[in-house]
């Protein structure tokens, strides 16, 4: 005779391991679909483009700007007055 404990624990095992071969079988088909799908793709591209213009976004705001054009005209000021000659007066 079968013990019940073990038969349902196969039943258990059984169902379980046919629903992950379907739910497998069945997210596969719908990724391929979804692959082809021109209007899907789309929608997909511009939610990537939308977050990394908010990203982007988001770190430019961290950066002083203002601080930065002020570095590197500072910069170019002094490389100005470094190539002109020195008058030495005497």
């Amino acid at each position: 005779m079968i013990d019940p404990g073990t038969l349902a624990t196969t039943i258990r095992s059984q169902i379980s391991s046919s629903v992950d071969e379907h739910i497998r079988a069945y997210v596969e088909n719908i990724i391929q679909e979804l692959s082809l799908d021109a209007a899907w793709i789309g929608k997909i591209e511009q939610q990537i483009n939308d977050t990394i213009s908010r990203k982007f976004s988001q770190k430019l705001n961290l950066v002083d700007v203002d601080s930065l054009i002020a570095q590197s005209m500072d910069a170019a000021i002094d490389r100005y007055h470094a190539r002109q000659p020195k008058n030495n007066l005497v």
